[in-house]
């Protein structure tokens, strides 16, 4: 009796499902000339989302919002609709959400990212925070006497109002340059008597009004708030001044004047201000002031001469105060602790008179974080703590090194710092990054055009896949994809320049993925790849040069591969490689003559496959891997003239052949164990041919056509009695998927069980035209199969079928209406669904969803064992992990009669010391102790709950043993790895 695992440890390890469909990546975005995805402004809300432009080609620029992740980066809504921009302005925080200016004259918005409502003003421009409100320049929607004027809002269409008329009648005040204590707002705006003047408000009619001097003044600069006070500059009576404010024109006074204009890039420093100005002498050089005249001189005469234009900007972090100035150097970084003998160079980062042009500093992991071009590498995003030894590159975004288009709006958020950027092929898009090289990346392609990328090849690697496909720069390569995003890159550029490489086919053999790969170098070759650009190389070229060996076939035997390759002076051969290039050899049948092997398959340790030699012509081979152990296995057509092999198939451990000897018309079946007395023939068709081989329960099943009724459907065990007639009636390519037997004709899905057939669902239009169901295909070891299908209202689109027309379902709306994504290399690996789609945007581009979307089950081993005294345990299960069933997990070629565990888990990881055995399950995990039988086995039944929480959820188990003899650490041996992923 086996124990029963109980089903409530499924819930107590469940793991969040994935998403559903979602575009994988858009490899070939080519920016339209003169766009830009994302450009001006970010903006916070509430601590958790950024609100920023974006535009998407469809919709122009409108507002998006991100979370910091791709998948939670996406349009809120399109308020101009269609391709007309909202280009949207003055993106600022209130009220849980943002308000934004629907460009210049156009509307002001509020929104959460889930409500947007529309407030009765237009024009917004500039503003500042006080209190729980929020103070703007706008205009009324309504019309009226009033320009653009003091407005407030706290995120309501109630709540938005008008402050103050500054300039009353049709002429407007256009406030700007706001700046805010937690009681006061400062602000620029045209007075009355017309001239710009320095204003304060605390958000009502009353307190608001004119604060500047008392005596005539001109030019006043942007005030900024040092604690409860706002300094500014102005020209007045003794020239330039610097000024100080309350907010009330009583408290608005002279700091120092004399200056040669009026100081500015004013900016907070402590207690003190730091600013701009000239004394008439030294030219343009930094400043610092405590309030008093005392306090207020100049930090350094940097440009000597007097004709400098220095200090653009200045910005405090950590306690000292960065800021561009041109001395010798050119433009370089420059910081200041306030004193004159602290303020010094940081770092010469583009040596020579040039300078590095220090730009857009923002406050991140305690660090700056700023743009500037070395003159090598272009304009980059750079980071310094100032220290010369910690001013460093954070990462090479646009590696052809051209800056004309610069990274801009950078804006720290959480443990993320984002950033608009070109990196020369995307065009401006926002990226992100956390401080090093490695987490800079793309957040997300917005503004892509319509070409594809035209993604193929999907094959498996690990439980991952690599494809080929197009990135518009360097032609058709090789990419590698853990089915996100970010985990999608490229594997080089094996075909350097816009040349384009291609694969011809592929197998996962010994931790890498070996591939016949075409360059215009090579030729077709045998590449390898562990699924990084650094591992992915040419393994050996067989035929040097731009000839091509075209490698194919490749049969995994034990710790041997097998492969037909051509070679130089023997023609097309079999050979065998131990995973190294000085063991990989030749097996030569015939020294007269190329052997041309083909259709290898692997029936128990040997390898049968299909070969010429110049005694018998082309019969069946088999090996074990070395030239001793390759022999004839069966003269089917005795002489020289040989067999015509059309297929073959391996079903229930034999290979089943479907054979041509003498004759056009003779058509047989062939069936071998890779025995001479096991090999022969099952039937002789007599003129009519059969087709499509496929293996299902244990059996060969294949259509025979007799060209003139239906097609029937047969099968066969194996023995000649075993080989009959199954199913009258049926056409098209078979695809087995658990009890049932599917295939397709015109606009109709058919079914069997291999007794009966049945139409389960037909598509046909109401116009009476024909689409077809096209990409039928079997998803993991369920019942269930995906197909492509119009139905007339969604385009075509992928469906999932368990063979009954209530079980029959759309599953994807790649291209939402009546054009649909046209869904096709659909490819299951591990429990994700890979496939390509075009989505009405960025053309035909891989897109991804969990297996789970089509509700498909999975049991299928992977990975490698440690050996024990017995040789590997292998794990097996029987049945399939459905919601609601029970199978079993198995044990086999285990150590007899000795204590072992199985563990479930559902993560997993590398572990030390355990090199060759493969992957270590992640807790949290599951074990339960057992014995194994007299001859190394073991059977444990796994319940799974009736539970729809559950339909998605993936579970790894393998088993360890007692065994003196293991490779684990010298006391375990150790089964594979057994993926499990539960369906319905």
């Amino acid at each position: 009796m086996h124990p029963t695992l109980s089903s409530t440890l499924f819930l107590a390890l469940a793991a969040s499902p994935l998403a559903s469909q979602q575009l994988l990546d858009d490899i070939l975005a080519t920016p339209i000339p003169g766009a830009s995805g994302a450009v001006r402004a970010w903006a916070t809300a509430d601590g958790n989302r950024l609100f920023f432009p974006g535009n998407d080609r469809l919709h122009g620029e409108e507002l998006w919002v991100t979370d910091g992740t791709s998948a939670g980066t996406h349009l809120i809504e399109d308020v101009s609709p269609g391709s007309v921009w909202s280009s949207p302005l003055l993106i600022e925080p209130v009220g849980g959400g943002v308000v934004y200016g629907a460009g210049v004259g156009g509307p002001v918005y509020w929104t959460d990212a889930t409500t947007t409502r529309a407030l009765p003003v237009r024009n917004g421009w500039g503003g500042a925070q006080l209190g729980n409100s929020y103070l703007f320049a706008a205009q009324s929607l309504n019309g009226g006497s009033g320009g653009v004027e003091l407005w407030s809002t706290d995120g309501t269409v109630a709540g938005t109002q008008l402050v103050r008329d500054i300039v009353p009648g049709g002429s407007p005040s256009n406030p700007f340059a706001f700046t805010a204590t937690p009681n006061v707002a400062f602000f620029l705006a045209n007075g009355i008597a017309g001239g710009t003047r320095v204003y304060a408000s605390d958000g009502t009619t009353a307190g608001t009004g004119e604060v500047g001097p008392a005596a005539p003044y001109s030019a006043p600069t942007p005030p900024v708030v040092v604690g409860n006070l706002a300094y500014f500059g102005a020209i007045g009576a003794s020239g330039g001044e610097l000024w100080v404010t309350d907010g009330t024109p009583s408290g608005t006074t002279l700091v120092a004047g004399g200056f040669f204009g009026a100081p500015d890039t004013l900016t907070a420093y402590g207690a003190s201000v730091l600013f701009r100005a000239s004394d008439g002498v030294n030219g343009l050089e930094p400043f610092v002031s405590d309030g008093t005249a005392a306090g207020t001189f100049m930090l350094r005469d940097i440009h000597l001469g007097g004709t400098n234009q220095t200090v653009e900007w200045f910005y405090v972090v950590a306690g000292l105060a960065f800021f561009p100035a041109w001395g010798t150097e050119g433009p370089e970084l420059w910081r200041t602790d306030g004193t004159t003998a602290g303020t010094q160079l940081v770092l010469d980062i583009r040596p020579g008179t040039t300078g590095s042009d220090p730009k857009y500093p923002v406050e991140f992991q305690g660090e700056l974080f700023f743009v500037a071009d070395d003159g090598t590498r272009g304009a980059e995003v750079w980071r310094s703590d100032g220290t010369a030894a910690n001013t460093r590159m954070v990462a090479n975004v646009r590696p052809d090194g051209l800056a004309e288009i610069r990274p801009f709006a950078l804006t720290a958020f959480g443990s993320q710092l984002f950033f608009i950027a070109d990196d020369g092929v995307h065009g401006r898009e926002p990226w992100v990054t956390d401080g090093s090289a490695a987490g800079t990346s793309m957040l997300r392609d917005i503004h892509v055009d319509a070409s594809s990328s035209g993604p193929d090849q999907f094959t498996t690697f690990v439980r991952d896949v690599v494809f080929w496909a197009n990135d518009g720069v360097n032609g058709r390569e090789p990419f590698f994809s853990d089915g996100t995003m970010a985990g999608t890159v490229p594997l080089g550029d094996l075909d350097p320049g816009p040349a384009s490489s291609r694969m011809f086919e592929a197998v996962e053999w010994n931790g890498r993925l070996w591939m016949n790969v075409d360059t215009v170098a090579t030729g077709r070759e045998l590449w390898v790849t562990q699924g990084t650009p650094g591992t992915t190389n040419l393994f050996y070229d067989l035929v040097p040069g731009t000839s091509d060996s075209f490698p194919r076939e490749f049969t995994p035997l034990g710790d041997k591969m097998l492969f037909a390759a051509n070679l130089l002076g023997m023609g097309r051969e079999l050979l065998v490689t131990d995973g190294t290039v000085a063991g990989t050899q030749p097996i030569d049948l015939d020294l007269v003559s190329s052997a041309y092997p083909q259709k290898l398959s692997r029936i128990g340790d040997d390898v049968l496959f299909v070969a010429t030699h110049s005694a018998v012509g082309q019969e069946l081979w088999k090996t074990d891997g070395t030239q001793a152990g390759t022999t004839l296995l069966a003269d089917i057509h005795p002489g020289p003239d040989g067999t015509s092999f059309h297929d073959s198939i391996v079903a229930g451990g034999r290979m089943f052949m479907d054979v041509r000897t003498d004759s056009f018309f003779e058509r047989k079946l062939w069936t071998s164990d890779g025995t001479v007395a096991g090999t022969y023939e099952l039937i002789d068709f007599n003129g009519d041919f059969p087709f499509s081989l496929v293996s299902w329960q244990g059996k060969a099943w294949f259509g025979v056509d007799d060209f003139v009724g239906t097609p029937d459907l047969w099968c066969s065990d194996g023995t000649v009695a075993g080989t009959q007639l199954a199913v009258a009636g049926f056409e098209g390519a078979l695809v087995p998927a658990g009890d049932l037997m599917f295939w397709t004709s015109g606009d109709q899905l058919w079914a069997t069980d291999g007794v009966t057939r049945w139409v389960v669902v037909d598509f046909a239009q109401a116009s009476g035209a024909l689409t077809g169901l096209t990409e039928l295909r079997a998803m993991g070891q369920g019942t269930r199969v995906t197909f492509t299908a119009d139905d007339g209202v969604h385009g075509r689109e992928m469906w999932t079928s368990d063979g009954t027309a209530a079980g029959t379902m759309r599953v994807t709306d790649v291209w939402p209406g009546a054009t649909g994504g046209a869904p096709g290399s659909v490819h299951r690996a591990g429990s994700k669904v890979y496939f390509t789609a075009d989505d009405g945007v960025s053309g035909y581009e891989p897109w991804v969803m969990p297996l789970s979307q089509v509700e498909g089950t999975l049991l299928e081993n992977f990975g490698s064992g440690c050996p024990g005294s017995n040789g590997i345990p292998r794990a097996t299960a029987t049945g399939l992990p459905e919601v609601g069933g029970n199978f079993f997990a198995g044990l086999v070629s285990a150590l007899p009669n000795s204590p072992a565990v199985f563990v479930l888990g559902l993560n997993l990881f590398p572990q030390a010391g355990w090199e060759g055995c493969g992957l270590a399950i992640a807790p949290p995990s599951f074990s339960f102790a057992m014995t194994t039988s007299a001859n190394g086995s073991i059977g444990l039944s796994l319940a799974v709950a009736n539970d729809p929480a559950l339909l998605g959820q993936e579970y790894f188990f393998r088993w360890f043993v007692l065994d003196a003899g293991g490779g684990l650490l010298g006391l375990l041996s150790a089964s594979d790895l057994l993926h499990f992923h539960v369906g319905r």
